[in-house]
């Protein structure tokens, strides 16, 4: 499916560098980033097999009436020398997702991200998205989408960009090769909820 123009997009989350933290306002709160409408896509059209797509500006593109984004956390940690790794979780709120009866209905994603330390610039990045029920006694994840982008396609190839529901989680594979050096670069994204709607990941 191709979105040209009508496109929601997160604010662009600040970086946070290598320091293992969660994302938290001043006063101990969640950050809430609403979505802003684009006029315009400067002739750009986006490929989207889910919910969520990346925009060249490290901006995450949102479509099917999201209202807004939440993010959870966001954790670095070193993959070598040059490049280190960020994890982020999302809370998404849309007013477009229904849940069977005598349910509820919640959607998580999960980013993970290759940068090159020196001047923290994007190389690759996954996004796993997850809409899952729950009633109080059981939770299940209803369907998975997945979004990658290549922001250096010269350096690196990916590999894997797959995803499935499993029970109550969201699963997705992820890997990419620097062709430079040879050396891969791969990570299992696995989160889902509680009975209660609760994040949970693994």
């Amino acid at each position: 499916m191709k979105f040209s123009k009508f496109v929601l997009s997160m604010l662009t989350v600040t970086l946070l560098g290598t320091t293992v933290m969660p994302a938290y306002a001043a006063d101990g709160s969640k950050q809430t980033y609403p979505c802003r409408l684009l006029e315009q896509t400067s002739e750009q059209e986006w490929e989207m097999e889910g919910k969520i797509a990346i925009s060249d500006d490290d901006s995450m593109i949102l479509a099917d009436k999201m209202d807004s984004i939440s993010l959870i956390a966001t954790n670095d940690y070193d993959l070598d020398a040059e490049y280190a790794a960020e994890v982020s979780d999302y809370k998404l709120s849309s007013s477009s997702v229904t849940a069977r009866a005598a349910a509820k209905s919640v959607q998580y994603a999960r980013s993970w991200k290759i940068y090159r330390k020196s001047d923290h610039a994007t190389m690759v990045q996954w996004v796993l998205t997850g809409v899952f029920t729950y009633d109080g006694k059981t939770s299940k994840c209803m369907q998975t989408s997945m979004t990658n982008s290549n922001k250096d396609s010269g350096t690196y190839q990916v590999t894997s960009s797959s995803h499935y529901p499993s029970r109550n989680y969201a699963i997705g594979n992820c890997k990419a090769v620097n062709k430079k050096t040879g050396k891969s670069y791969a990570r299992v994204i696995k989160f889902g909820v509680t009975k209660n709607g609760t994040l949970v990941t693994g």
